[in-house]
């Protein structure tokens, strides 16, 4: 009998010990009803009795162990309206007689008590209006005076406690959090001691309360894993073998609590992918483990950590990848990382959340270009690699962005590069004042000077050459590699430079729906020679024309290339496009654009 002083039959604590673990079994089949049967088959060779429950709902079934048990009898499973064919050909085998039904027919149907009589069998049912009712009637089958009490709206610590349950001949009774129904209140009338499994937040005070003639003890912990490892430390329980089933389902830990129960073995919970903190801590306690259920309930990797096996991590899924797209996104195993490699050379390396999602900003990609991907957790495990080629998107015939318009007079006379660049970033969202650019924009320390007759001035390609706020003054510009390292301290790691490379890949920014910041000449078109000329900086001789203008591009068609000028006074300016290229080739082929 249970006592609240010494907690016989309930408080014994298990002495830990460390063993090897023998070559972890699995029972299971295709789904819970073949998993229900491979258990059936694992413990008995007949039986004249067999306690049917349905699978797809738990409230009937979670008091059914401890009654299968008292029959010695296995637990099979059925879906509501019919009888599954491994569900009916395991009951062939077992020879049976007598099938016991857990539930109402709006649980079981008559359908399923009308085929099992066909069958020539004798058909017992025990349910009643609700869960609660069904639970109590069971009770009424199986002489004792305890009784556990659980949640009957939730089952995951009933699920821990079955196969103690089912070994003792305790009938589970079922409660709401915060009152006990009228079913349970009269199923305790001839009990003396009863234990409460689960914490305040699964059976709240009041119930406790309500069951203080009946000596309650409560095992509860944090979690339903938590729950499973308490009931192990303070229950009279074997710790030669244990079977680990998943706490995110009832059906197989339901039909494995008998076969537990005859092999005097406790029933594990864990998650469906990892073991929790609690039940990882009782497992060296056993010489052996044997999982109820196949990898959707149980995954391997919950074996492979049980044998001490290297994990397999699940391949990540990475969704489409075009050549007109700024990001590669796709789902991997939270909390590990996902290594992204292009054409076999390391591309990136990104922490995937909490969530499991992740998205990777990416620079357009030429199609064809070969992604791989592959996780590792932080114990050196590694999924497959995925192989994703970036597969060709077609441009539209035309394109149109409406960024906004920067004027760059009166203060900048010579600040174009700086006034085209506010206007991309604040395209991007982010809050860029030209003159603020102007003065963190890298300058050229070199001044004009005139030696034996040749012109010595800063290199663009250093800084801004000369002064940006006058015409009165000498002064020119800068080019693109500033522009780029001023770009990045308000978009980090987003800019990508364009430079030297085709216009087909500034329309393709612009087709993807970025502008693109250019160097051009003011003319739009080509420069001739004439308009050209030779100065030497610290870092050589370099071609100039001070026919040199900057605009961000923002559409195009099949004749016209569109630009905010910032000597302009509207937005979407247009241009020939042949001729503007050619003034673009003319002076570097200078871009740069975001991802």
């Amino acid at each position: 009998m249970i006592k609240k002083t010494s907690f016989a039959l309930f408080i014994l604590l298990v002495m830990f010990t460390t063993s090897a673990y023998a070559a972890t079994e699995r029972i299971q089949g295709n789904d819970r009803y073949q998993t229900a049967v491979e258990i059936s088959k694992a413990g008995w060779e007949v039986s004249d009795i067999v306690v049917l429950a349905k699978g797809t709902d738990f409230p009937d079934a979670l008091a059914g162990g401890p009654l299968a048990f008292y029959h010695d009898a296995p637990i099979l499973l059925t879906d509501s309206d019919r009888l599954p064919y491994v569900t009916e050909k395991e009951i062939n085998r077992l020879q049976t007689k007598t099938i016991i039904i857990i539930g109402s027919e709006s649980a079981v149907s008559s359908k399923i008590s009308n085929r099992l009589i066909d069958l020539g069998l004798t058909v017992q049912r025990v349910g009643g209006r609700d869960r609660f009712e069904t639970a109590a009637l069971i009770s009424q089958l199986i002489p004792s005076n305890q009784a556990i009490i659980s949640n009957g709206r939730n089952y995951p610590d009933v699920l821990s406690i079955g196969s103690y349950a089912a070994r003792n001949n305790i009938p589970i009774l079922l409660t709401e959090k915060d009152r006990l129904p009228i079913h349970t209140e009269k199923a305790l009338q001839d009990k003396i001691n009863t234990l409460v499994i689960g914490g305040e937040k699964v059976v709240g005070k009041a119930v406790v309360s309500q069951l203080a003639k009946h000596n309650p003890v409560r095992i509860g912990g944090t979690d339903r894993y938590d729950t499973g490892r308490k009931i192990m430390n303070e229950l009279q329980l074997s710790n030669e073998m244990a079977y680990l089933a998943t706490g995110e389902n009832f059906a197989d830990a339901l039909a494995g609590s008998v076969l537990a129960a005859r092999t005097n073995a406790p029933i594990l919970l864990t998650k469906t992918s990892v073991i929790p903190t609690p039940t990882r801590a009782l497992l060296p306690e056993f010489n052996e483990i044997k999982i109820l259920g196949g990898q959707g309930a149980v995954h391997e990797n919950v074996r492979r950590t049980i044998d001490g096996e290297p994990l397999i991590l699940d391949n990540p899924k990475v969704n489409t990848i075009t050549d007109n797209m700024f990001k590669i996104s796709g789902s991997a195993t939270a909390n590990t990382k996902l290594i992204v490699r292009r054409n076999n050379k390391d591309f990136n390396v990104v922490n995937v959340p909490a969530n499991g999602k992740f998205s990777i900003s990416i620079p357009l990609q030429k199609s064809g270009a070969m992604f791989s991907f592959f996780i590792l957790d932080g114990e050196g495990n590694k999924s497959e690699t995925v192989n994703v080629q970036v597969k060709a998107q077609s441009n539209p015939s035309k394109k149109m962005l409406y960024a906004p318009l920067v004027k760059q007079m009166p203060e900048l006379p010579r600040g174009c590069e700086v006034t085209s660049l506010s206007m991309l970033l604040q395209y991007t969202g982010v809050k860029a004042d030209k003159m603020k650019l102007a003065r963190e924009v890298r300058k050229s320390p070199t001044p004009l000077r005139w030696i034996n007759g040749k012109k010595h001035f800063g290199d663009p390609n250093e800084g801004f050459v000369g002064d940006m706020y006058s015409f009165s003054k000498p002064g020119f510009g800068v080019f693109n590699k500033p522009i780029e390292e001023l770009a990045n301290k308000y978009l980090p790691g987003r800019v990508v430079n364009l430079s030297g490379g085709s216009f087909d890949q500034v329309l393709d920014y612009v087709a993807a729906g970025h502008p693109v910041w250019v160097i051009t000449t003011s003319w739009f078109s080509h420069v001739p020679d004439r308009y050209w000329e030779t100065w030497y900086t610290p870092n050589g001789p370099i071609r100039i024309t001070m026919k040199e203008h900057s605009v961000l591009i923002t559409g195009y068609d099949s004749q016209y290339v569109y630009f905010n000028d910032p000597l302009d006074t509207y937005i979407n300016k247009r241009k020939p496009l042949k001729s503007f290229i050619q003034g673009w080739e003319q002076y570097g082929k200078q871009a740069i654009s975001y991802y």
